[in-house]
């Protein structure tokens, strides 16, 4: 098994009704610069739950050389949390986190060429 470079940071995302700055957490394993293959976005379940459970796609970039991007969602584990909105149903709506994906996809510039 090879090693892969692995990269993490944070995005700012601005996320309308959040009343605060907010970031997204993101780990890449792989390199985008050398790629081969179209990156793998790994997208986890939600809200409340985070990439953790998901971490065996590693091995897509560390035995074939894809690209692997987790991030966190808003309002989970490494990336900014909001709990003075928990229980609010109009703030946690299906197109915020399209928005955040849409977002972490401008960053990486992958819009137009990428798997999840």
């Amino acid at each position: 098994m090879s090693t892969s470079q692995v990269t993490k940071g944070y995005i700012d995302s601005n996320i309308p009704g959040a009343e605060k700055p907010c970031k997204t957490w993101y780990k890449v394993i792989g390199n985008f610069d050398s790629r081969i293959y179209r990156p793998v976005v790994i997208l986890h379940g939600g809200p409340g739950v985070t990439h953790l459970y998901l971490r065996a796609y590693a091995d897509l970039a560390t035995k074939y050389s894809i690209p692997v991007i987790f991030y966190d969602q808003i309002g989970c584990e490494n990336s900014t949390l909001l709990p003075e909105k928990a229980g609010d149903a109009t703030f946690w709506s299906i197109q915020l986190f399209m928005d955040e994906l849409d977002n972490l996809l401008k960053f990486f510039g992958i819009r137009d060429e990428y798997d999840l």
